[in-house]
Order: C-alpha cells, then structure tokens, then sequence
C-alpha cells in the first residue's frame, strides 16, 4: 500500500518463458475493490537490458512503482475502465481501455477501447506472442492486436494491479 498512490502489486512468474508463446488465465475483480479502475496488466518478455536477472534488482522496484518498470524489457497489457483521473469518464465508462505497450521507453505499439472490465466478473485472458505478432482476447472476443518491428525474447511473466482488488487462477503459458 502506498498512501499518495493506492495499492499495487507486481507478482512475478521466476520461471523464464518463450519468445513464442500462448498464454491463458482469468482474473477476477473484487466487488469490495476502492474505486472502479478495475485495473488488469500483464507483464512478458520481461528481462534487464543489462542482462542481470530480474530477481537480483527486485529490491530496486519494491515500491511497485510503474515507472520503475518502464527501463526493463518487455510488454506490457493494459486492460481497465477508462477513467479520468481515477474517475469514469462518462463517455466511456461501459468501455474497457485495452493497450500494449513495449519497454524499455513505455511505447505505445496498440489501442483499443470496447467490452468491458466490470467488478465481479471472471474473465478468461489469452495472450499469443508470435515474432513481432502480439494478440490479446477477452472471453473469446479478439480487443487488441500489436506488431512490434523489433521482437524481443522470452522472458519473465508478471501478472500486476493498481487500485484495484482482484485475484488470478489457471494461469497456463505454453510454448
């Protein structure tokens, strides 16, 4: 907990994963969860740029602060309520906010907003990572596709959450 900025979480995976993969879990948004962010990120291809493994800098970003993860390799799936400010936008509140980003740099390669990302509701996840394809669905439903000209490796896999309660199960990665 972190009292200017809420509660985060960073949960890694220590076992490296795939350059190519499939990847599937759900998550599940807690009614009693503060506010309606109803925040879900998945972190992959996670590595140092320095080639340190990730366990031995964890002490460096133990505040979970975002930013922190924004110098390390990897993607990053954004999938939540579009808010202004933490508050819904009301043009946009039945609307999840879905985007992948790359890092290091925090780049923006995709966008998308539609379904939804409601308290109470377990959705089923899928992510497939091929070469520089990068595909994300929800319940069934393709939301956002990305191609990233640079592919990175395998990495770690981080499952992460901001302001928002939540919990995660049959988490399965695959080559």
């Amino acid at each position: 907990p972190d009292p200017e900025r809420g509660s985060v979480c960073t949960a890694w995976c220590k076992i490296l994963h795939p350059a190519d993969f499939a990847l599937e879990l759900d998550a599940h948004v807690l009614p009693e969860s503060k506010g309606d962010l109803n925040n879900i990120n998945l972190f992959f291809s996670y590595s140092d740029p320095g080639g340190r493994p990730l366990l031995e800098s964890r002490h460096e970003r133990r505040t979970g602060a975002y930013e922190l993860y924004h110098d390390l390799n990897g993607h990053i799936i954004t999938f939540l309520n579009e808010t202004k400010e933490g508050v819904l936008d009301p043009e946009l509140s039945a609307q999840a906010r879905i985007r992948i980003r790359r890092c290091p740099g925090f780049r923006l390669l995709a966008e998308s907003f539609g379904y939804h990302a409601r308290k109470g509701h377990t959705y089923h996840l899928r992510v497939l990572r091929q070469g520089g394809r990068i595909s994300f669905a929800v319940d069934g439903q393709g939301l956002l596709e990305a191609a990233d000209p640079y592919p990175l490796g395998g990495g770690h896999l981080g499952l992460r959450t901001y302001k928002t309660f939540l919990w995660w199960a049959n988490v399965n990665l695959r080559a």
